[in-house]
């Protein structure tokens, strides 16, 4: 069956994390979204990491309230943590190409 590019540039994919002492949290993400000229304009820092997250991220199971029905909105990524938002990245990245790319991800965030 034929698609469409939208439908390609739509699809996403899922990655669960770990948190430390808390337990996982699934994040739906756009798994097209990281094209060249994207990657290019992370490069020239023209897209900040609050920004990448929220272009990235479609969906995620982390709650507002303890009765766990309110998702945070993804608006409000800002509130979290810098290791926090590094490890979402990094979960992503390593999901789309786990062997080179996280390393030049890292690279390029001045970490080794």
């Amino acid at each position: 069956m034929p698609v469409t590019f939208n439908q390609i540039a739509n699809n996403t994919a899922s990655v669960t994390i770990q948190i430390e002492n808390l337990g996982p949290v699934t994040i739906e993400y756009y798994s097209n979204k990281l094209t060249s000229k994207y990657v290019a304009e992370i490069q020239a820092g023209n897209i900040d990491d609050n920004t990448l997250l929220m272009d990235l991220i479609k969906s995620w199971d982390i709650y507002e309230d303890d009765d766990m029905t309110v998702m945070w909105p993804l608006s409000r990524i800002d509130e979290f943590g810098y290791s926090f938002k590094v490890d979402v990245a990094m979960a992503i990245v390593e999901d789309q190409r786990p062997e080179g790319m996280a390393s030049q991800l890292t690279q390029l965030n001045g970490h080794s």
